[in-house]
């Protein structure tokens, strides 16, 4: 099943929006398979973290998840903007 969460990573990662919602059913759709029953269970299967492979994939293509409604079937992502400090070298002189 990891090889199919790449496919929503490709998905993820070929969106112009900074947030997209998306149903579980649709999520299913971009997958080509179905959603393991946990992801209709426990919003921890949606958190945030690499531990999970389905969110390991989203996490890697630089979103992260905003939402997720279990009882609606309905997650949102949000993309995530890293600010890079920029660094100024001196020159001594």
């Amino acid at each position: 099943m990891r090889a199919d969460y790449q496919k929503f990573g490709v998905y993820l990662n070929n969106c112009n929006a900074d947030q997209i919602k998306l149903s579980f059913k649709e999520i299913e759709k971009i997958l080509g398979k179905k959603l393991p029953p946990s992801a209709f269970k426990h919003e921890s299967w949606w958190g945030n973290t690499n531990s999970q492979p389905f969110m390991k994939q989203v996490i890697k293509n630089g979103w992260k998840q905003a939402y997720v409604g279990v009882l609606t079937e309905v997650v949102e992502f949000k993309k995530v903007i890293y600010k890079q400090k920029s660094l100024i070298a001196k020159i001594p002189g």
